[in-house]
């Protein structure tokens, strides 16, 4: 799954959003992971996107149903986070997270507020949001995303088993 390349149509399905909008994000130039998006060629203008593509708008999606509304802009810097940063090899994945997947334990979470974003493995429930604050430089606001959730969904959608991609994905 990792190193497949999605149409509009799957894009479309696994996130929830619609061709028009992807087409809209695309011709704004809010989306950062732009360059791994390829045009097939030929008539008709088709892209295809890698799955970190495809989890960069799922994340944006996310976080403009809960918080930013029309700042498109900003949902994609903080997606980008998720999608494309991480570590591709990881030896002891402990704490240790691959772009676009949740870590391998524990709850994943999209944490922003303005421009500051973190993504957070979160083992245990005690003091896990004063943790989530100081990582953000303490705001008095910002948007918290299950990325595990959100990548369950799209995985799914996409007609694979989570379990299984993260199992792969993490296999040392």
């Amino acid at each position: 799954m990792r190193g497949e390349r999605f149409q509009m149509g799957e894009l479309s399905k696994a996130t929830g959003v619609s061709p028009q909008t992807i087409k809209a994000w695309l011709h704004k130039g809010v989306v950062l992971g732009h360059k791994k998006i390829e045009a097939a060629g030929g008539t008709g203008n088709k892209r295809s996107f890698s799955f970190n593509n495809v989890m960069e708008f799922a994340a944006a999606s996310a976080l403009l149903d809960v918080a930013f509304q029309r700042d498109s802009k900003t949902a994609f810097q903080a997606a980008h986070v998720f999608a494309h940063t991480g570590h591709d090899k990881i030896p002891n994945h402990a704490g240790e997270r691959h772009p676009a997947f949740p870590f391998y334990e524990g709850r994943t979470l999209l944490c922003t507020s303005g421009e500051h974003t973190e993504v957070i493995q979160q083992v245990a429930v005690k003091d896990a949001f004063i943790r989530i604050r100081e990582s953000l430089g303490g705001p008095t606001a910002l948007v918290i995303v299950d990325m595990g959730e959100v990548f369950d969904r799209v995985v799914n959608a996409l007609g694979y088993d989570p379990r299984n991609e993260i199992a792969a994905a993490y296999q040392s």
